[in-house]
C-alpha cells in the first residue's frame, strides 16, 4: 500500500480517503485553514469527517459528539481551537 500526505481545505465536513489518518491542522502558506492526513491515494474519497472550530472564550457545545483536539491557531486578534470528531485517527490528540 502506498501512503502519502494530502492537504484538505478546512470545512465543517471534509471528504477523505478511507482510512485517512489526520496528522495536523493549521494555516497553509496561502493563509487557508487546512488539515493534513496520511492517506492511501488509491482509496476512494468515501468517508466524511466533521471538523469543529471553536473560538477562545466560547462554550464547547458538542451535542453528544466526542471531540479530539488538533491544534490552536491565531488569526489577527483571534485564537481558534481546532477539533475533529473523536472517531478519527488523530496525532497528537486529546479527548475532550
Amino acid at each position: 500500500m502506498t501512503r502519502t500526505i494530502w492537504k484538505y481545505k478546512w470545512d465543517d465536513v471534509v471528504r477523505v480517503q478511507k482510512g485517512a489518518k489526520i496528522i495536523s491542522a493549521d494555516y497553509d502558506p496561502t493563509g487557508s485553514l487546512c488539515i493534513w492526513a496520511i492517506v492511501d491515494p488509491n482509496e476512494p474519497h468515501d468517508e466524511e469527517i466533521r471538523l469543529f472550530l471553536i473560538p477562545t472564550g466560547n462554550v464547547v457545545i458538542n451535542n453528544g459528539v466526542s471531540l479530539r483536539f488538533l491544534n490552536t491557531v491565531k488569526s489577527g486578534p483571534f485564537v481558534w481551537h481546532l477539533f475533529v470528531e473523536e472517531k478519527w485517527n488523530v496525532e497528537p490528540s486529546q479527548l475532550l
